[in-house]
């Protein structure tokens, strides 16, 4: 047996112990696949893949809203090809089966977010603390008017580890039709 399914497997036991997942399954499934191909004991690999997909549908992850804080998209006057800048906040909101559900805000880790833009924008700052009890804001600045794709990471402050990554589109230049940037899903 490969070490990735070793691994995988330590990891399935841990799950079981503590009722949480690290973001770290996709890579993990990857190289579970990776070593099915090469050959390692696929009953194992096989029931090794089904316990993370049953883990990964059992964990509830923090919602992450994002807030249009310029509600019209930044549209007062910028044209195609000039500079646009809007603010945007980011909060998290634990589900109701979240481990942080019951903890009040100011007893929650503290997180740091990343901001990656994945178009023609910068993002200042690129990154920020969230302590859980005010939202984070951030500017967003396009070279083109137009959805921005910005990529947050949510990354543990102690320990490093990246809890959750989710894209958004924010509207920058345009007339967004909302106060809401998006309500992101997991990337």
């Amino acid at each position: 047996m490969g070490s990735g399914c070793r691994a995988v497997g330590v990891l399935a036991v841990a799950y079981g112990r503590t009722g949480r997942w690290p973001e770290t399954v996709e890579l993990l499934e990857e190289v579970l696949a990776a070593e099915q191909q090469n050959g390692t004991d696929a009953s194992r690999a096989e029931s090794l893949h089904a316990q993370l997909a049953a883990a990964r549908s059992t964990t509830e992850r923090v919602d992450v809203e994002v807030e249009l804080r310029d509600g019209d998209g930044g549209a007062g006057g910028a044209a195609l090809g000039t500079d646009a800048s809007v603010r945007i906040g980011l909060r998290l909101r634990p589900g109701p089966s979240h481990p942080w559900a019951g903890v009040p805000p100011g007893a929650r880790p503290p997180v740091d977010v990343l901001v990656t833009p994945l178009t023609f924008a910068d993002v200042t700052p690129d990154s920020a603390p969230y302590e859980h009890e005010e939202d984070v804001e951030f500017a967003v600045t396009a070279r083109r008017a137009g959805p921005q794709t910005v990529r947050f990471t949510l990354r543990h402050q102690a320990s490093g580890a990246v809890l959750q990554q989710v894209e958004v589109d924010v509207p920058v230049g345009e007339a967004s039709g909302g106060e809401d940037a998006d309500h992101v899903e997991d990337a």
